[in-house]
């Protein structure tokens, strides 16, 4: 999730060249109804993996979007958060989302690649 397009088709192109399938949306309530239409089988095959945060939303705070995610799936989604503001405006709020990383803007690809990775590979 990111509210600026430009930086956001950057790094979906990136992604996308390292393999990954990518959705953008620049709203929390995009967000949430990517977890509402999920099919009623229980099947949570098309559920996000991973959910790459600005914390900037124009709609919800982003640790009630994350607890709205919970209710509807049934658990929490990774998350790294990614955001311009210094380390200690951040912290707080990626600690209640219990996010995996915080990367800050602006920032190497490689750097974004790397904290991805570790989300679907942590090391032991």
């Amino acid at each position: 999730m990111e509210d600026h397009a430009a930086t956001a088709e950057m790094v979906m192109i990136v992604l996308e060249d390292a393999g990954y399938h990518t959705t953008w949306v620049s709203t929390a309530r995009a967000v949430l109804s990517l977890f509402e239409d999920l099919p009623s089988t229980g099947s949570h095959a098309l559920c996000p993996d991973l959910i790459l945060l600005d914390l900037t939303l124009p709609d919800m705070d982003p640790v009630e979007m994350v607890r709205q995610i919970i209710d509807i799936h049934g658990s929490r989604p990774p998350v790294i958060v990614v955001s311009a503001k210094n380390i200690e405006a951040v912290q707080a709020a990626a600690n209640a989302i219990g996010a995996l990383a915080i990367v800050h803007k602006p920032f190497p690809l490689d750097t974004l690649l790397d904290n991805i990775d570790l989300a679907f590979h942590p090391t032991a």
